[in-house]
């Protein structure tokens, strides 16, 4: 969370790059997600969920696309994410860790918008299986907010996930927000630039293909 000062406007949402990708999902409806494809949404949330690795710097991705854990890990321990990238061993192709963590992605994700307060789990009914609701509704207008303030905001490490979301958002065909042109224009200027989660991020454009 930031706050608001005179360098620029509050963002009260989650930082979290995963949790960001998975509301815009539920963005137009809360209850029907706009990608019905669980296969290339879990792959975007794996990618989210290494990406916000890369952006606490527990993980490096090398230009060759390898990712690896940096020794010893700084800060806390960043849980069941990392865990599962070194159960799979480093380093390991971006794809290969993409797909280990596809599967559990969602659910992952949906189980921290729960802590947060913003979602529950829900009973399946007539045969479909248990899943998760918003509580919040709001939750579903982060993006729109981050992208309307991302770039601008006091927290430096907002900006970077800003820009990688909308270029997530992008790949899988999400990226009509309604966000002001000139803030269109600068986070795609920005998106043109190098990221350290560049080669995550390049593993996303075949997505688009199968939403």
């Amino acid at each position: 969370m930031t706050r608001s000062h005179a360098g620029g406007p509050a963002y009260n949402g989650s930082p979290r790059l995963a949790d960001l990708v998975l509301v815009a999902v539920y963005q137009a409806d809360p209850r029907r997600p706009a990608i019905r494809d669980r296969d290339a949404l879990g792959a975007a949330l794996a990618v989210g969920l290494l990406a916000e690795q890369v952006f606490q710097k527990t993980i490096d991705v090398t230009p060759d696309e390898m990712v690896w854990l940096r020794e010893p890990v700084p800060g806390p321990d960043p849980g069941d994410v990392l865990e599962v990238v070194r159960g799979r061993g480093l380093p390991a192709p971006v794809s290969a860790a993409v797909a280990v963590l596809a599967p559990g992605s969602a659910a992952t994700v949906w189980e921290r918008l729960v802590r947060r307060g913003v979602a529950q789990p829900v009973r399946g009914l007539l045969g479909h299986r248990p899943g998760f609701e918003f509580t919040d509704l709001c939750a579903t207008q982060w993006p729109r907010a981050l992208f309307n303030t991302g770039l601008d905001a006091p927290d430096p490490t907002l900006a970077p996930v800003a820009v990688a979301l909308w270029r997530i958002l992008g790949c899988l065909g999400l990226d009509g927000f309604s966000v002001p042109a000139a803030t269109a224009a600068r986070l795609g200027r920005a998106a043109s630039r190098t990221s350290p989660v560049d080669p995550l991020l390049s593993a996303l454009p075949d997505l688009a293909a199968r939403t």
